[in-house]
């Protein structure tokens, strides 16, 4: 099972698979009564087309629940959403109505909420914390076979032993892998931290339940809520927890008003806001940052960066520039390989060859900084 992946949640399906069963079946008894020459057979007619109708309503909800299980974006036979639901999953609610979470003694995390699998050298030479999402993290690959593994491994030839401290979580955004470096990656202090950087790190977190969602509900009186759909916030956490057809309209709509509403602009001065807070945190420890920009897979990476993440990424090669700092941008690294072998999917994941590539292509970079 990969970190995110939730087991298949049956509460949605049979609730509203029961209130079908119940309408029908109302239906039905009360047209038998109304044939068998009840002097209320007018009302009782009337009553039983409403309820067969309602049955009906009930029933195509659930096959469109079902079909968005198993053809959107978030459904758990396909996808792994960004969420962390999982038993092996802490969430903490954050004071910005964020959520952070982390994983402790599962998926290869140990109870510190670390990726493990490496060997820790005795006396190392280069000490190097990574932060990422689930790019970066290596998702339905091995952890050998993850660019952050490799990576220490080709440096090692030109700078020596290597300790690896992989922060990089499935869905995390900026602000996030900032928690996680204040909390998990600075002692000992690291001689290198590497910011993996993917458009979706822009996204907020709200916890619903005891699951944290990328879904930027609105804020009422410093509450989080769902005023996007006409229905009571009660209702609306039901469904966003265990509806994913009803998670895939939330998302789509709340990104169309982010869009329309300019808030999408707000979310890119947030993550530049955490990544200067990263970049302090280095200069304090005297380590030093580099970024990765990674790329999305789904189109020739030639064609470069679009909409809200040519945006996100201006900003951030500005930034990087203005501020000193080593910045690796893998589409162009990346443009002359046949992108179909270097993905897994069509998103942004690689495949084991296309971490091969990218720990390649870094460690030449880093080699030219990092060699004695």
């Amino acid at each position: 099972m990969q970190p995110g992946r939730p087991d298949i949640d049956v509460v949605f399906p049979l609730l509203v698979g029961a209130i079908a069963a119940a309408c029908f079946g109302l239906g039905f008894l009360v047209h038998r009564r109304a044939s068998a020459g009840s002097s209320r057979r007018h009302l009782l007619s009337w009553l039983s087309r409403a309820s067969l109708v309602l049955g009906g309503l009930f029933l195509s909800v659930l096959l469109l629940e079902i079909g968005a299980r198993y053809l959107l974006p978030g459904g758990p036979v396909h996808t792994e959403p960004v969420q962390a639901d999982s038993a092996g999953a802490i969430v903490e609610p954050l004071p910005d109505g964020q959520a952070y979470w982390e994983y402790r003694g599962a998926w290869g995390f140990d109870d510190r909420g670390i990726r493990t699998g490496r060997p820790e050298p005795g006396k190392p030479s280069l000490r190097m914390t990574v932060l990422g999402d689930s790019v970066t993290y290596g998702i339905r690959v091995d952890y050998d076979q993850s660019f952050p593994f490799l990576l220490a491994g080709r440096l090692e030839p030109r700078v020596g032993p290597v300790a690896l401290t992989n922060l990089a979580v499935p869905g995390y955004s900026t602000e996030q892998e900032r928690i996680s470096l204040e909390r998990k990656g600075m002692s000992p202090s690291p001689d290198l931290i590497l910011l993996g950087v993917f458009p979706n790190d822009l996204a907020q977190y709200t916890v619903v339940g005891s699951t944290a969602y990328d879904i930027r509900v609105r804020e009422v009186e410093g509450v989080a809520t769902f005023e996007l759909f006409p229905l009571p916030d009660g209702m609306s956490r039901f469904l966003t927890e265990h509806s994913v057809f009803y998670r895939f309209l939330t998302l789509r709509a709340m990104a169309a008003y982010d869009l329309a509403s300019g808030r999408d602009e707000t979310q890119v001065a947030a993550a530049m806001a955490e990544m200067e807070r990263i970049r302090q945190i280095a200069a304090g420890a005297s380590s030093r940052l580099v970024i990765v920009l990674l790329p999305m897979l789904g189109r020739e990476l030639s064609l470069g960066e679009d909409g809200l993440t040519a945006r996100f990424y201006g900003q951030i090669r500005s930034w990087a520039s203005n501020a000193g700092i080593l910045l690796i941008d893998l589409r162009p690294l990346l443009a002359g390989y046949d992108l179909r072998a270097l993905r897994i999917d069509e998103c942004c994941h690689f495949s084991p060859y296309g971490h091969e590539v990218v720990a390649g292509l870094l460690s030449e970079q880093l080699g030219k900084i990092l060699a004695p």
